[in-house]
This record gives C-alpha cells, structure tokens and sequence, in this order.
C-alpha cells in the first residue's frame, strides 16, 4: 500500500459470512511524516545562498553593494545556511540529539542572520541620526565583537535550556486522521526556553524601532 508503513485490517470473525461482500477497512499509520521535500527545498535554498554569496563577494566593490557592508551581506547568509542545516538535522533524524541540535543550529542561525541586519541598522542610525555633527567611528570589527556578544549569550541560555531539560521528539497525530508526525517540544514550565524566546523577540522588535528610526531619518534629510 502506498498509504502507510503499517496496514491492519479490521473484520469480525463471529459475523462473517462468505455469501455476503464484506468491506475491509484499512488503517494507515504513519511513525513520521516524510522530511524529503523540506531536506530538498532546503538544499536548493542553501546552494541559491552560496550562490548569492559569491555574487556579492566578486561585486563587493559596486557601490551598491559597498553602501550595503557587504560583510554583513555575507553573514547574513551565512546565518541562513545554519538556519536550513537546522531544518535539515530534523528533517532527516527524529530524536532527542537531533531536536538538541537543530534548536541551536536555529538559535545561533537566527542571531547570526538578523543580527548582522541589526547591527547593519544601528551603525547607519547612530552615523545619520547625529543631530550635533559628531564624528562617529563604527568599524566592521566593533559591530563584530557586538555579533560575538549575542552568540555569547546565546551559548548560555543554550548550556542552561540543555541543563535543565533536553527537546524531546514527540509524535503528534493529525486531526482524527491515523497520520502521525514528530516534532520537538518541550515542557510548558520550561522558563529557559522562554528566556531564549523573549531574548529573541526583544531583538526584533529592537530592530524594527531602529529601522522605523533611520526611515525618518532619510526621509528628514530628503526634504531638507
């Protein structure tokens, strides 16, 4: 059957009777559903990654490009590859050290990803939002030191999440259908967890304060 890994099939013997049709019911039951597409989609996405890396790598000196850092362009990626390698660590192996892994292949994939845009957004706000004309001087490697901070950061919530409490792999079913899936979860009482969240969260919402900010700034200095 193209249905399932196990087939049962449902009849009573006590009622049986051979000069009547009788209907055999199937149930297909699936331990996990099927993690190919989202490894190839992933796959392909990292490869158009690496793709628009060297792309901009070999263009780094158009202006376009050079206004844009490309050295956060390129760490940005880069924190899109960790992302989908966490997507893939669960896509191809439901278990306890799979769910650890890609929990913090997502975290540290997301700090690396948005951080850079973050940071990006802040040098342009502190650089253009300077109503008193200072000079201001935010190299590359400042802004760097500050991604290593969060990766910091990130390292502990982790090594406390994992102290306390591994993910688990935890089949859910589908509806009322017989389709089984597994998912990482943890505890609802797991505070680490939503420290790690929160901690997220606040960037984000950091970073759409700071790019509101450098849009009123340019569109300020447009009307000027």
């Amino acid at each position: 059957s193209s249905c399932g890994q196990k087939i049962t099939f449902f009849f009573d013997v006590n009622s049986l009777n051979l000069n009547k049709t009788h209907t055999f019911y199937l149930q297909c039951q699936i331990d996990s559903y099927s993690g190919t597409p989202v490894v190839v989609i992933a796959c392909l996405l990292i490869i158009l990654d690496f793709l628009l890396m060297y792309l901009i790598f070999i263009h780094k000196e158009h202006e376009i490009i050079r206004r844009s850092s490309p050295q956060f362009c390129l760490a940005q990626l880069f924190g899109d590859i960790i992302i989908l390698l966490g997507v893939i660590t669960f896509s191809v192996d439901h278990s306890t050290v799979s769910c650890s892994i890609s929990v913090a292949l997502l975290s540290y994939g997301f700090t690396v990803a948005f951080g850079s845009l973050f940071l990006k957004t802040w040098r342009v706000r502190k650089v253009f939002d300077n109503p008193d004309f200072k000079h201001i001087s935010l190299p590359n490697s400042f802004l760097f030191g500050w991604l290593s901070f969060f990766l910091v950061v990130d390292s502990i919530i982790l090594a406390f999440m994992y102290g306390f409490e591994l993910p688990k792999s935890t089949i859910y079913r589908i509806s009322s259908q017989e389709i089984e899936h597994s998912a990482c979860s943890y505890s609802p009482e797991s505070i680490t967890l939503l420290i790690l969240v929160i901690y997220k969260v606040l960037i984000i919402l950091y970073g759409a304060y700071l790019s509101y900010r450098v849009h009123k700034v340019f569109q300020q200095k447009k009307w000027e």
